[in-house]
């Protein structure tokens, strides 16, 4: 489907599944449009090296990724290095992430938070568990969404923050601004 344009790509996906559904039958679709595969499946898997590293449905592995690579792999992440914590992670500058914590990791071992772009809200609630500050570094404007790169002290890139067009309408940012995230 990757040679169709967008919209009739689209369109040719839920045809696609309607028709399988409809009909039965198991379809087999190896792709690395991880978009198409998230759309398309109703189980997925992931491979790296001819290794399985998860199979599990569409949302299972977008939200739980089974590691690293996985979530980095399907769709965008934002990492945030540090040492493990009881309820977090501990970043480099001292800033407490909260989050769960796998069971088998030892307090203070080296871990990694993650954080998808389109659940990070700009100036969040003051009850919200992580804000931090950053400053805006680019934007695009998407139609649906605004991406915007913001500088934060938390990591050496910046993070990568997906807002509604709603959203970005009721408080307007631009580059350079001041800005404070949260999740």
């Amino acid at each position: 489907l990757g040679a169709l344009d967008k919209k009739l790509r689209g369109a040719m996906q839920l045809e696609l599944k309607r028709l399988q559904h409809e009909v039965g039958i198991t379809f087999v679709i190896v792709t690395h449009d991880q978009e198409e595969s998230l759309v398309m499946a109703d189980r997925m898997a992931v491979l790296r090296d001819g290794k399985l590293l998860q199979c599990d449905t569409p949302h299972a592995v977008y939200e739980h990724p089974a590691d690293r690579f996985v979530a980095d792999f399907i769709g965008v992440m934002n990492f945030v290095p540090g040492k493990a914590a009881a309820d977090g992670v501990l970043a480099a500058d001292g800033t407490r992430i909260a989050g769960t914590v796998p069971s088998t990791l030892i307090p203070g071992a080296a871990a990694v938070a993650s954080v998808r772009p389109e659940r990070i809200r700009l100036f969040p609630s003051p009850e919200t568990a992580n804000r931090i500050a950053g400053t805006v570094e680019a934007l695009a404007y998407h139609g649906l969404d605004l991406q915007l790169h913001v500088r934060t002290a938390l990591s050496p890139k910046p993070f990568l923050v997906r807002v509604t067009a709603d959203a970005a309408d009721r408080r307007p940012v631009a580059s350079g601004d001041a800005v404070e995230l949260g999740w």
